[in-house]
């Protein structure tokens, strides 16, 4: 198997899975992600001889050219990770262009020809390739194939604490985009203000980062702390000494579809989740049982949602090793080895 494309090949989706590939099948791994198209072009052909499959990740709008280019000179059959749609995540989610603009259109098509063009579309829940299937009209002979989102649940096992005892704290981490709505764990926060032992931690930076720096100095909250991003073995850090875990909380239609590669980190390191509840999720965990749910884009549910876990936290540590337990069974490397097994050689 050949692995290329312009990927970055430390994004928790990426590492893992191909981690997993790895495992599966004799590897030639070649990222172009520095190099550009003229060294793809240059070099691609002595890369892709004898190769049974070309596992493409999700990358940027180069990989349509890598895609088609692969389609129309190679007999390998092709394997896209279409765990994220660009149209979807640039347009509807992010809003950087109008729908009806050249770019939206332009955007939707590299989505459309790069899902037709591959021989093996690989989504990462039900609900995405129920989208995709949808929004970009992908036959049913196509193969599909759902391989959740995985752990190394080595690395997280292995990480240490550095957190100092202290407060009740509530831990989010991520990009400042749509799909985590932010907005409303800064909402939540100035409904819990009164609450002198919550304090929450925000951790990353991204599109909305300012506009929530604002609204928090507007609010005048003191409960609420931002942190700059970290490497991965601190944020595991961050992570084990956290209360209580923060998922998604947006309103588009993106938060309805997704399984947050934050949330099964934060199960896995036995850490309380409270998150939007979609139906992806909803596959594999159940409220009260193995994480806590509450409405999206609502934060006086979110409130709700962590003034209950904050009185009853005790009794909730009981949901952690049945959460670890799901997390093993299907989101852990190896079940990740298992459904590349399953998919690739069923008939």
């Amino acid at each position: 198997m050949l692995i290329t494309g312009f990927y970055v090949s430390n994004y928790p989706r990426h590492r893992v899975l191909l981690e997993s590939l790895k495992k599966t099948f004799i590897v030639t791994e070649k990222n172009f992600r520095n190099k550009g198209l003229f060294s793809f072009y240059k070099e691609i052909n002595n890369e892709t001889k004898d190769q049974d499959y070309i596992f493409i990740p999700n990358s940027s709008y180069k990989l349509i050219f890598l895609v088609i280019y692969l389609r129309l000179f190679t007999r390998s059959r092709i394997i896209y990770d279409a765990f994220l749609s660009f149209y979807d995540t640039f347009i509807i989610d992010r809003k950087r262009f109008r729908k009806i603009s050249p770019i939206a259109w332009i955007i939707y098509l590299i989505d459309l020809i790069v899902c037709w063009s591959a021989n093996i579309l690989v989504f990462d829940t039900k609900e995405h390739q129920k989208y995709f299937k949808k929004k970009f009209f992908i036959s049913q002979k196509k193969k599909q194939l759902v391989w959740p989102v995985s752990l190394n649940l080595d690395l997280i096992n292995n990480s240490r604490t550095i957190f100092k005892e202290g407060m009740f704290n509530i831990f989010f981490y991520g990009t400042y985009i749509p799909l985590q709505g932010i907005e409303y764990i800064v909402e939540a926060a100035d409904n819990l203000k009164i609450e002198k032992s919550i304090q929450f931690i925000l951790l990353g930076d991204g599109q909305k980062r300012i506009s929530i720096e604002n609204l928090v100095q507007e609010k005048k909250l003191e409960n609420i702390i931002f942190l700059e991003k970290v490497n991965y073995a601190q944020l595991m850090q961050y992570i084990k000494k956290a209360d209580v875990c923060l998922g998604i909380f947006g309103s588009g239609d993106k938060a309805q579809r997704v399984i947050p590669n934050k949330v099964l980190e934060c199960l896995a390191n036995k850490k309380i989740v409270i998150t939007g509840k979609n139906n992806a999720l909803a596959e594999y965990f159940t409220d009260k049982k193995e994480i806590i749910y509450c409405d999206l884009a609502d934060s006086e549910d979110l409130a709700r949602k962590i003034m209950y876990t904050y009185k009853h936290f005790h009794e909730l540590t009981g949901m952690l090793e049945p959460a670890k337990d799901v997390i093993e069974k299907y989101f852990s490397s190896e079940a990740m080895i298992k459904n590349i097994n399953r998919g690739l050689y069923e008939q």
